[in-house]
């Protein structure tokens, strides 16, 4: 069960008891003063304010799913060119090197170096690396 649902859940039932609590003791002793109507009134608002927590909840906890899968995916990826990371990169490595040999299969890796790119992203700004091309240095 979600949290957002465990707190609305929890107000409405506290909500509920108290309101059934109080309207029980204000109806008893004023009995003219406190029409049967408003019992109702108090359920009501305490149920639309349920629903209405309830909602408000969940919408942060999406929220904050969102964040935390971002922050995710910031962690592991090269906000620039979008590849794994160094660190993610080594992490995969490493797990594919200790497969290999217990699956008994071999392992390969291609390394691509590209000359300049350094030049390019000074002159062009990071975004253009990859798109533009670098006149000849000689």
């Amino acid at each position: 069960m979600r949290q957002s649902t465990k707190v609305s859940i929890g107000f409405v039932i506290a909500s509920v008891l108290w309101i059934g609590f109080s309207d029980t003791i204000f109806a008893t002793f004023f009995p003219q003063a406190f029409p049967t109507i408003s019992l109702w009134k108090g359920w009501i608002f305490v149920l639309l304010v349920g629903v209405a927590l309830k909602i408000e909840l969940a919408t942060e906890e999406t929220r904050r799913a969102v964040l935390e899968a971002r922050l995710h995916d910031l962690a592991i990826h090269d906000p620039l060119t979008r590849p794994f990371n160094r660190g993610a990169f080594f992490s995969h490595l490493d797990a594919a090197v200790e497969r290999a040999p217990r699956k008994n299969s071999r392992l390969g890796m291609a390394y691509l170096d590209l000359d300049n790119i350094k030049t390019s992203n000074d002159t062009f700004g990071q975004g253009s690396g990859a798109i533009r091309t670098m006149p000849k240095c000689d």
